[in-house]
């Protein structure tokens, strides 16, 4: 014979309806306060309350942007790349003046032929020479005082494939003052 459940041992009725209606509910409420805290972080054009801008500084320390900031960060961020791209333009005809001087300083050979790997190991070690001590005339002398030290450190860095590429403009340049 089974032994009748007892009021500790009963289970209540669990229906597939019952449990739904409790989790939509829970996400009722949940969209709810969302909702709600979401208002209090929007910005409004009276002075907030203490709480809204306590909420505001809550919702800032745990990572949140407010969209009034992110407009701002846009913009910062185009005029940093605005400047960043003066910049590295002003690097590149330095580098390019550079270039230049330490071609007029090569034997004639290389000069005739400047794409040969000979001729470019020698413009490569005659344009490394500039940041190093030495005279290099005057030109490149004031050249190199008017950079800073980012901007030394950089061109110290040139690249064998951008010194070529450079050359092949002020090659393009020349033949097209000369014509």
């Amino acid at each position: 014979m089974a032994r009748p459940k007892t009021q500790s041992r009963a289970r209540p009725d669990r229906s597939p309806q019952r449990e739904r209606r409790t989790v939509g509910g829970a996400a009722s409420i949940s969209t709810t306060l969302i909702q709600k805290l979401t208002e209090y972080l929007e910005p409004w054009g009276f002075p907030p309350t203490p709480l809204h801008e306590a909420m505001r500084q809550a919702a800032k320390r745990a990572g949140w942007t407010p969209p009034y900031d992110l407009e701002q960060l846009k913009v910062h961020r185009i005029k940093a790349g605005k400047r960043s791209g003066i910049i590295r333009g002003g690097r590149a005809e330095l580098r390019r003046s550079l270039l230049l001087a330490a071609r007029e300083g090569l034997k004639p050979k290389h000069r005739k032929n400047p794409y040969a790997d000979e001729s470019i190991d020698a413009l490569q070690e005659k344009f490394r020479s500039f940041f190093y001590e030495g005279d290099h005339g005057l030109l490149v002398s004031v050249m190199l005082e008017s950079l800073s030290p980012a901007d030394r450190g950089v061109l110290k860095k040139t690249k064998r494939e951008t010194l070529i590429a450079d050359l092949k403009t002020l090659i393009r340049r020349i033949k097209t003052l000369t014509e």
